[in-house]
C-alpha cells in the first residue's frame, strides 16, 4: 500500500482498440451486463458501463490528467450500472483522441456504500481499497484498450464499486488525449486531482465519470505474426482482443491490400486499425495488387513522357499540366496521339484497366494586353 494517507482516485482507464469477435468461452461467464455483446453472432459478451446513456462527452483529466507530473481519481459506478457483475478480471477504458500512451498506474478496486461524494474532501483513503493492478496503461488511439488485472476482485452485489486510479508516472506523451465519459444519474460521482508536484489535494468534483467495460476472466495471450508473403514476418505477443496497428509494407510494383488470415486472401481480411479477436497463435498475410502504368506522352513533336503507377482497384487522379509549350497549354488527356479516341480533363479521376497511354492535347493560350491609360507608354500582359 502507498503511504499517502488520502489520496483519492477515480477512473482507470485503458482502451486497446478492436473489434471483437470470437473470445474463449471462460470470457463469457458471468456477465451480464446492460449492453453486453460486442457481435450477437459471436456471442461475446462483457459488461460496458455507461453505454446507454444519452449524455456523453470527453474528458482529458478523467481517469489521469495528462498534462501534469501526477493525477489521482476516483469514480464511483453504482449497483444497478453494474447490473450483476460479480468478478472482474480484466477491463478497459475508451480514449477518442490522440495517439498511443501510456503510463504507469496503480488501480485500486472498493466495494463501497457511497453513491456520491458529499464534498471534495469526502474520498477514500488508498488503504481501504483494494490494490488490482500495478504497471503499465497503455492505449491505442479511437479505441478501447484492454489489461489483465494482477487479481481478480470479487464484487458484493448489493454495494457500489469504486474505482481508484493513481497515476506515479508524470505527464503523458500528449496533453490533448481524452477519454469518453458519461453523465452520471448521481451528482458528484468522481473526485480528481492534479498537480505539478507529489502533494495530492482533491480539487475537483464531477457528475460525469469514464465508460468501462468489465470482463469476468482474465484475457488470453497469442502470438500475432504478419507475413508480408514474400519474404519477411514479425511476430509480437499480444492480448487475444487487439488491434491491427503495425505499419502497411511497402513492395514495389504493387499495392497494398490489407492482411488475410489466407495466404491466398480466401480467409477473413483486416486493414490498418482494425480490431481482431485471437483464438490462438495467428498469422496474417499481406495482400498484393500488382500496380498498372499511365505514360503520360507529350505530344508535341518531342520525346517528353512520363509515369504513373496506379492500383487498378481504385479511382486514379490524372496528371495536370505536365508538360510545356511556348504559347499553348495542356487542356486534356486523350488516348488517340490525333485526338480521336477517349478524352479526359487535366487532373481528372478516373477508373482505368489495364496499362494505358495518354497524349497531351494542347490549346493556344491567348494574351491579355493591360493599357495604364493615364498618358504614359506603360502596359502589362498577361
Amino acid at each position: 500500500m502507498k503511504g499517502r494517507t488520502r489520496k483519492i482516485a477515480v477512473a482507470f482507464m485503458l482502451a486497446l482498440s478492436m473489434t471483437i469477435t470470437a473470445l474463449p468461452d471462460q470470457l463469457l461467464s458471468g456477465l451480464t451486463g446492460k449492453s453486453g455483446v460486442v457481435n450477437a453472432d459471436e456471442g461475446i459478451q462483457y459488461t460496458e458501463i455507461g453505454a446507454n446513456s444519452q449524455n456523453t462527452d470527453s474528458s482529458n483529466f478523467l481517469p489521469i490528467d495528462q498534462s501534469t507530473t501526477y493525477g489521482f481519481t476516483e469514480q464511483i459506478y453504482t449497483a444497478d450500472e453494474l447490473n450483476g457483475v460479480t468478478t472482474i478480471s480484466a477491463m478497459a477504458f475508451k480514449i477518442n483522441k490522440a495517439g498511443d500512451l501510456s503510463a504507469t498506474v496503480d488501480i485500486y478496486f472498493l466495494n463501497t456504500e457511497k453513491s456520491s461524494f458529499a464534498d471534495s474532501k469526502d474520498g477514500v483513503p488508498l488503504d481501504e481499497a483494494t490494490l488490482v493492478y500495478s504497471g503499465r496503461m497503455k492505449t491505442r488511439e479511437n479505441g478501447w484498450d484492454y489489461i489483465n488485472l494482477d487479481q481478480s476482485f470479487t464484487r458484493e452485489t448489493d454495494k457500489n464499486l469504486m474505482v481508484i486510479v493513481d497515476n506515479q508516472s508524470g505527464a503523458w506523451r500528449y496533453n490533448t488525449a481524452a477519454f469518453d465519459v458519461y453523465q452520471s444519474d448521481n451528482s458528484n460521482c468522481s473526485l480528481n486531482v492534479y498537480r505539478l508536484d507529489d502533494l495530492y489535494e482533491i480539487n475537483r468534483m464531477n457528475s460525469f465519470k469514464n465508460k468501462l467495460r468489465l470482463f469476468s476472466s482474465s484475457i488470453p495471450s497469442y502470438k500475432l505474426t504478419f507475413n508480408d508473403n514474400r519474404s519477411g514476418t514479425y511476430t509480437k505477443s499480444t492480448l487475444a482482443i487487439t488491434k491491427i496497428d503495425i505499419a502497411s509494407p511497402q513492395l514495389g510494383g504493387y499495392a497494398f491490400h490489407g492482411w488475410n488470415t489466407d495466404r491466398e486472401g480466401n480467409g477473413t481480411s483486416y486493414n490498418h486499425g482494425d480490431e481482431i479477436i485471437l483464438t490462438g497463435d495467428t498469422t496474417l498475410y499481406a495482400q498484393w495488387v500488382k500496380m498498372n502504368t499511365i505514360t503520360y506522352i507529350a505530344n508535341d513533336g518531342s520525346e517528353n513522357s512520363s509515369t504513373q503507377d496506379y492500383d487498378p482497384t481504385e479511382e486514379v487522379r490524372l496528371a495536370g499540366k505536365i508538360f510545356s509549350r511556348d504559347g499553348c497549354f495542356v487542356k486534356g488527356w486523350n488516348t488517340d496521339s490525333e485526338g480521336n479516341g477517349t478524352h479526359y480533363d487535366v487532373s481528372a479521376s478516373i477508373r482505368l484497366t489495364g496499362d494505358t497511354t495518354l497524349y497531351a492535347e494542347w490549346g493556344n493560350m491567348n494574351t491579355i494586353t493591360y493599357i495604364a491609360n493615364d498618358g504614359s507608354e506603360n502596359s502589362s500582359t498577361q
